[in-house]
C-alpha cells in the first residue's frame, strides 16, 4: 500500500494557469474521487500526478518525490489510464493489455507466465475474456474503455489513478468496473485517485472527494462533507437530490421542479493567467458578479443550511438587525420544545419577538414517530398562518429542513406559501440539506460547513455559545 501527497501543485499550458496551487492527501489503501464541472482541471492534475505533465509544486509518494524516481520504477508504482488513449487499430486486445506488465519485464523482455496469468485474470474479470483476439479497432466505445482499464490495471502498482473509467460504459458495466477496482483495492491494498462526473458513483465508492472549480480546491473532506446538496445544486446549476444512507453513503439524483424558477448560476467563465502574472485578453473575461442594474425588494427568502454550525445563529443574529429596525418578528422552532430554555428564545422574547418553540426534539429522540410527524405539521400549520398573515416583517423557521426531509411537512406546500406570502414578509429558513426547491426561490442561500466541531472529540453543548 502506498500514500500520495500533493503540496502547491500548479500546471501552466500555453501560458495559461490550468491548475492553481492544488494540495491534498490519499492516504495507503483509500480511494479519493476528484470531481468538478467541465475544465475544472480534473483530467490535467491527474496527469500531473503520473508525471506525464509538466508542473509546479511536489507530489510524494510515500514521501519520496516522484520526480526523483526513476521512470521505470514509477511505473511499477503509478499506473494511469487516461480519459483519452490512442490505440493501435490492428493490436489484438491481448497483446494491448500484455503492455501493462511492461514495467516489470526485462529490456527486450518478453511476457512470462505469470504475466499472462494475470492479462488473463483481468480479460475474465473485466467480461473481456472472448474479445481476447479481437482487433481494438472493431470493439465498441465500452469495450476498449474496459481493456484500457485491464491495461492500466495489469500493471499492479500500489497507486491507481483513472480518469473517467466509467465514460463510455452502460449501467451494468458502470457498477461491476467500480465493484472490480474496489475489490482489488481491499484485496491489493490499491490506492485510487479516480476523476468522476457521475456524482452518484462518487457517493458510493468514494473515502475522499476533492472538488476543483477553476483550477483550484473549492471543498475537501468525505462525501458527505463535499456532496452537499446546496453546494452541488449551486456549482452545477442543475437541480439535485441529497440522501445520505446509515452507512454514511450518498446517493444523488437530479429532480425536476414543478414550479417555474431560477438556479443560483455561477459563472464558470473565467480569467486565465499568464505565466509572468498577466492576465490574457484572448480568452472570455471572468464576468462581474454585480448586475448592471441593481434594484430593491420589499422582502427576501434567506436560506441557511449546511453541516456546519451557525445556521440558526446567523438568523437570529438578523433578527437583531430587524429588531433594531423596529420591525415585528416573530420566530417559530420545528426541533426545540418550550423544554430546551434556549439563550436565543429568552433574550428575544426580552426583546419583544413572538417566539413558538412548537417541536419535540431529533427523530432519535422521538419516542412516538407518529406523534412527532404531528408535531411538526401543526407547526408547519401554524407557520403558514403566521406568515399569510402579514403582521410580522421577518419570520424564522428555525430547523424546519429537517421535518421536510423525513416529509413530515411537504415541500410542495413550503415553496407555494412562500411564493404567496404578503409582500413586505422576509422569511428566513435553516437546517442541514436544503431541499433543491427551496434553494431555487431563495434570494440568499447559505451554506455553513463543518472543518471541526468539539461535539466530535466528546465536547457536550456549552450553554452561552451553542445554546
Amino acid at each position: 500500500m502506498s500514500t500520495l501527497s500533493v503540496r502547491d501543485v500548479s500546471v501552466t499550458i500555453d501560458r495559461h494557469l490550468i491548475v492553481d496551487s492544488v494540495s491534498f492527501d490519499v492516504p495507503a489503501g483509500s480511494w479519493l474521487s476528484l470531481i468538478g464541472p467541465n475544465g475544472a482541471g480534473k483530467s490535467t492534475i491527474l496527469k500531473a500526478l503520473s508525471g506525464s505533465l509538466p508542473h509546479s509544486g511536489d507530489v510524494f509518494i510515500d514521501n519520496r518525490n516522484h520526480n526523483q524516481i526513476k521512470r521505470k520504477e514509477r511505473a511499477r508504482l503509478v499506473a494511469h489510464m487516461p480519459q483519452r488513449t490512442v490505440v493501435p487499430d490492428g493490436m489484438p486486445v491481448f497483446d494491448f493489455v500484455c503492455l501493462g506488465r511492461t514495467p516489470h519485464m526485462r529490456y527486450l523482455g518478453s511476457e512470462r507466465s505469470s504475466d499472462i496469468a494475470v492479462v488473463r485474470d483481468l480479460l475474465d474479470r473485466l467480461d473481456l475474456a472472448e474479445l481476447g483476439d479481437r482487433l481494438l479497432g472493431t470493439l465498441s466505445g465500452g469495450e476498449l474503455q474496459r481493456a484500457v482499464l485491464a491495461q492500466a490495471l495489469a500493471q499492479q502498482a500500489p497507486i491507481l489513478i483513472l480518469d473517467e473509467p466509467t465514460a463510455a460504459l452502460d449501467v451494468g458495466h458502470q457498477w461491476s468496473v467500480l465493484e472490480l477496482v474496489d475489490k482489488m483495492r481491499t484485496e491489493c491494498g490499491l490506492t485510487v485517485i479516480a476523476a468522476l462526473h457521475d456524482l452518484g458513483l462518487v457517493g458510493q465508492f468514494s473515502d475522499l472527494v476533492v472538488l476543483l472549480n477553476h483550477g483550484r480546491v473549492q471543498a475537501s473532506g468525505t462525501p458527505r462533507h463535499v456532496l452537499t446538496q446546496t453546494r452541488l445544486t449551486a456549482l452545477y446549476n442543475a437541480p439535485l437530490k441529497v440522501d445520505v444512507d446509515v452507512a454514511g453513503r450518498v446517493s444523488i439524483s437530479p429532480q425536476r421542479f414543478t414550479q417555474s424558477s431560477t438556479l443560483i448560476h455561477p459563472t464558470h467563465l473565467r480569467k486565465h493567467t499568464m505565466s509572468d502574472g498577466k492576465t490574457s485578453t484572448d480568452t472570455p473575461p471572468e464576468l462581474d458578479p454585480r448586475p448592471s442594474k441593481m434594484t430593491t425588494a420589499k422582502s427576501l427568502i434567506l436560506v441557511n443550511t449546511g453541516d456546519g454550525k451557525g445556521k440558526s445563529s446567523a438568523a437570529f443574529g438578523t433578527m437583531l438587525r430587524a429588531l433594531a429596525r423596529d420591525w415585528k418578528v416573530g420566530v417559530i422552532q420545528f426541533l426545540k420544545s418550550g423544554d430546551w430554555n434556549t439563550g436565543e428564545e429568552k433574550i428575544g422574547r426580552q426583546l419583544g419577538v413572538d417566539w413558538w418553540a412548537l417541536g419535540d426534539g431529533f427523530t432519535w429522540d422521538s419516542e412516538n414517530l407518529d406523534e412527532s410527524t404531528a408535531i411538526a405539521q401543526e407547526a408547519w400549520r401554524s407557520a403558514k398562518t403566521l406568515i399569510m398573515a402579514g403582521n410580522h416583517q421577518l419570520i424564522i423557521l428555525d430547523e424546519i429542513t429537517y421535518p421536510m426531509n423525513w416529509k413530515w411537512i411537504d415541500t410542495a406546500d413550503v415553496v407555494a406559501t412562500l411564493q404567496a406570502r404578503p409582500e413586505k414578509v422576509s422569511v428566513i429558513l435553516t437546517g442541514r440539506d436544503a431541499p433543491a426547491e427551496l434553494i431555487a426561490i431563495a434570494d440568499t442561500a447559505t451554506e455553513m460547513v463543518k472543518t471541526k466541531h468539539a461535539y466530535d472529540n466528546g465536547i457536550v453543548a456549552k450553554k452561552g455559545i451553542d445554546f
